[in-house]
């Protein structure tokens, strides 16, 4: 299986590049955040008033920030890690 690694503190996503994920994944940008992640905590942004393109320059600024790993065959997205969701996906299950 061929698969593109991407440093994203090296290389962040554009903020078209974190909505065009959160629409493939099926969810709003806010989705892609992790709320649990010390940097969330640490810059506190208040997601509920925030639209999604904020949220996605939030994303780019502070690529930390986000739900990772993220994996996509190009037309979904599975954000964060769970094995047997990964397995399925992979067609492994």
């Amino acid at each position: 299986m061929r698969y593109t690694y991407r440093d994203l503190e090296k290389e962040p996503l554009a903020v078209a590049e974190v909505l065009e994920l959160a629409a493939r994944g099926g969810f709003p940008a806010a989705g892609m955040v992790n709320t649990k992640s010390q940097l969330f905590k640490k810059v506190q942004p208040d997601l509920e008033h925030m639209g999604a393109e904020e949220i996605a320059q939030l994303i780019h600024d502070y690529p930390r920030i986000m739900v990772r790993p993220l994996l996509s065959e190009g037309t979904s997205l599975l954000v964060g890690f769970e094995a047997a969701r990964y397995k399925e996906y992979l067609g492994l299950a």
